[in-house]
């Protein structure tokens, strides 16, 4: 690798408060015959880190050795990172629906990441978690806790005539959530 593309990796990775350890390791495969489809035909090592530059993004993967690092990793990330839009390729009839993984979470823990997901939501949701269904009107919306079951809570804000719903499911390996949002449309 040249000095130039070292520095540029350097850069790269400093931007994103990474530290550089002596060696930079790109992967190739061994046959070209044989090599995966771009962008996975060119793998850059460095330390715990993988890195895949696909057209103007660069992803970084990074190993995580303890179930306590992949615990702290999951609770510092944004909800939405963990869930996947349904029918994107729909067209938007005023209803978005998500379903969300949390692995290794419960419903508290994935909770506490939507009330902290964004401003305006630590605004009206409770930082605790309600034990038993509770319902409140704060700044002209109306939410609504009912625990379905011991394992399933059905949270519901509503705001002139719009709905978020989000039914939290308590799974053995996490909890599973699933969000709607229905606008006037």
């Amino acid at each position: 690798m040249s000095t130039k593309t070292t520095n540029l990796y350097e850069a790269l990775y400093k931007n994103n408060g990474i530290a550089i350890p002596t060696e930079i390791n790109l992967i190739t495969s061994v046959n070209p015959d044989d090599s995966c489809p771009s962008p996975y035909d060119e793998i850059i090592a460095i330390g715990d880190y993988l890195t895949i530059i696909d057209q103007d993004y660069v992803i970084f993967f990074k190993q995580l050795k303890s179930d306590n690092e992949k615990s702290d990793s999951s609770r510092n990330s944004n909800f939405l990172d963990f869930c996947r839009k349904e029918n994107s390729d729909r067209i938007y009839d005023g209803i978005d629906s998500y379903t969300c993984f949390f692995p290794s979470m419960s419903i508290a823990d994935s909770y506490e990441l939507l009330s902290k997901s964004s401003p305006d939501k630590q605004g009206f949701l409770r930082g605790m978690l309600p034990e038993n269904d509770a319902e409140y009107e704060l700044d002209g919306k109306k939410i609504k806790y009912h625990w379905e079951s011991g394992t399933v809570l059905k949270l519901t804000v509503t705001e002139d005539g719009e709905a978020e719903i989000y039914i939290f499911d308590q799974q053995a390996s996490g909890a599973n959530v699933a969000i709607k949002y229905e606008a006037q449309y």
